[in-house]
């Protein structure tokens, strides 16, 4: 049993180093999140089964499969776990991981349309995290407020950016004032919205802000400037990014000259324009739709100002948001081939992962069984040896008692077999007689002969019972009449606590037998007779090492 027992642990572990752990698999994602979140998305499917793993593993398949998707702008609405982790990260203190999770939470819940509910959570979030990363929690909340033109919230937050005391987050909060005023789209509030912008241009300015170039491009249009000062900026922009032409820059710029009616000069601003967005976009596949519209919206305006009957030739805004439409069918039609096909290659490659495993798992099946083998071999070939070992001491044995009782049938000369009392040789003779083995020897005593050496092979293989062939009443009689009553004397003091087998060693200690003696005639193992005088002295409350025999006989003589 223990033996099989064996084998089973080892095939589990067999098969546990055989795939790689979900602990594993999850640590690498997360060590790819930040640089490669597709190869960290990747990973996690690969999971086929998460509700299966342990809660902790659970909580970060879920952290950081929204994160990798929120990264790779792919949607995780219908994520069911990701609360789960909120549970389990805030019942461990896990501070850090508990907000990330809420952030994203709180973007699961503005995709599924449920806005307020998205703020309660970034506001909970906010009142857990220290100052130093409340910005980006604050930042978050504006972006999701923007979407919904929620002019209160934006700039309710935004004051509190003005608050901090990091001079980037300071420029930011006022920029978004800024920006919430033209959302409002009145004229009475240009004054307001002029001065929280220069007011972030000034910090940014001071502090080497890298949004600064941002900043000041939206600076220029929009407000009180002159062209003078609206030129000015831009050169200053260019000189910011270190820029020859810019689009969006130029884009601008024809506003300013139209809004102030050089119409050549805006015409020439919005063709530069043009051409410099054909340059700046036409290697990455996918249109700045907002900047496109612009610079149309900026050609129509100029064509009308020119006072063109027509003006919807020199626009091609229709058909520009029309092959945008088209494009978005498109790009959608590639993009569920894309991913039928990724399925396809990724149960493609489970397919292979589990065949691999399958022949992995074969393989170490094979080598199992093979030092199986091995061990089974080694095992028989050392109870051969030991059992041949065996034999041949029992054989010795055998033929030293042989030796013994020829010594005293030659000493008495062929007459009749006289008992002397405390001679062992006779009650060993006895035995020998009644095994059959005198008798053999008598009717042909050569040493190889052939009959005698079966019969002793027989018992010494236990093919013999020896209980069959031994008269042990006729023994006990004799050990009486050789050794002083030794039997009865052990009945009498000792019959109800020995079994029948400890008597019968009793009585062959009391005649002399050794231990291997006593093995070889009673068929009984070296380990067995050892075991059996251990339960006699036992029984008899003797010393490991005292004599039996002696023990009987003292203790008899105090009874």
């Amino acid at each position: 049993m223990k033996k099989l027992l064996y084998i089973f642990l080892f095939l589990l572990l067999c098969l546990g180093c055989s795939k790689i752990s979900h602990r594993v698999r999850l640590n690498q994602a997360d060590s790819l999140l930040e640089k490669e979140p597709d190869s960290a998305l990747f990973l996690l499917k690969q999971c086929l089964f998460p509700e299966k793993l342990s809660d902790a593993e659970r909580a970060s398949y879920a952290r950081i499969w929204a994160a990798s998707s929120e990264a790779t702008d792919r949607t995780f609405a219908l994520d069911t776990m990701l609360p789960q982790s909120i549970c389990y990260y805030s019942a461990r203190n896990d501070t850090v991981n508990w907000i990330n999770c809420l952030k994203l939470e709180a973007t699961r819940q503005n995709e599924l349309g449920n806005y307020q509910q998205s703020i309660s959570i970034l506001k909970k979030a906010i009142g857990m995290t220290d100052a130093s990363r409340r910005g980006e929690l604050y930042e978050k909340i504006i972006d999701f407020a923007f979407w919904k033109r929620d002019v209160i919230t934006i700039r309710q937050y935004a004051h509190l950016m003005i608050q901090s005391s990091d001079p980037a987050i300071q420029a930011s909060g006022y920029y978004i004032i800024y920006v919430s005023y033209g959302l409002e789209n009145r004229n009475d509030n240009i004054d307001s919205a002029y001065w929280y912008i220069n007011r972030c241009l000034e910090i940014a300015k001071a502090n080497h802000d890298k949004n600064y170039g941002q900043y000041l491009r939206n600076s220029i249009v929009g407000n009180n400037l002159t062209m003078e000062q609206s030129i000015a900026r831009f050169r200053e922009v260019l000189s910011f990014y270190h820029l020859q032409e810019n689009s969006n820059v130029f884009t601008d710029m024809g506003f300013v000259f139209l809004q102030n009616h050089q119409i050549d000069s805006a015409d020439y601003y919005a063709r530069r324009a043009k051409i410099c967005y054909a340059k700046e976009w036409s290697g990455k596949g996918y249109e700045y739709v907002s900047l496109r519209n612009s610079i149309n919206d900026l050609q129509t305006c100029i064509a009308f100002a020119k006072g063109e009957k027509d003006i919807r030739m020199k626009s091609d805004i229709g058909h520009f948001n029309d092959s945008i439409f088209a494009g978005d069918l498109q790009s959608e039609r590639l993009k569920q081939e894309q991913n039928d096909y990724r399925e396809y290659t990724f149960s493609r490659e489970l397919q292979m992962q589990k065949q691999q495993e399958r022949s992995h798992l074969m393989l170490v099946s094979f080598f199992f069984m093979v030092v199986i083998a091995v061990i089974i071999v080694i095992v028989y070939v050392r109870n051969r040896r030991n059992r041949w070992i065996e034999t041949s001491e029992q054989l010795e044995t055998l033929q030293q008692l042989l030796r013994e009782a020829k010594t005293l049938t030659e000493t008495n000369d062929g007459q009749s077999l006289q008992p002397v009392k405390g001679d062992s040789r006779f009650f060993k003779q006895v035995i020998l007689q009644q095994l059959g083995i005198i008798r053999l020897m008598v009717t042909n005593p050569t040493e190889h002969n052939i009959a005698l050496l079966q019969q002793m092979t027989r018992i010494a293989h236990k093919e013999v019972s020896v209980d069959t062939l031994v008269n042990w009443s006729d023994l006990y009689e004799i050990i009486d009449s050789l050794y002083d009553n030794f039997y009865t004397i052990l009945i009498s003091s000792y019959g109800a606590l020995l079994s029948e087998k400890e008597i019968q060693i009793c009585c062959m200690l009391c005649a002399g037998f050794s231990t291997k003696e006593i093995s070889t005639v009673t068929q009984q193992s070296l380990r067995t007779v050892y075991q059996r005088k251990s339960y006699i002295r036992g029984k008899l409350q003797m010393e490991e090492k005292e004599d039996i025999v002696n023990f009987v006989r003292n203790h008899a003589a105090v009874i």
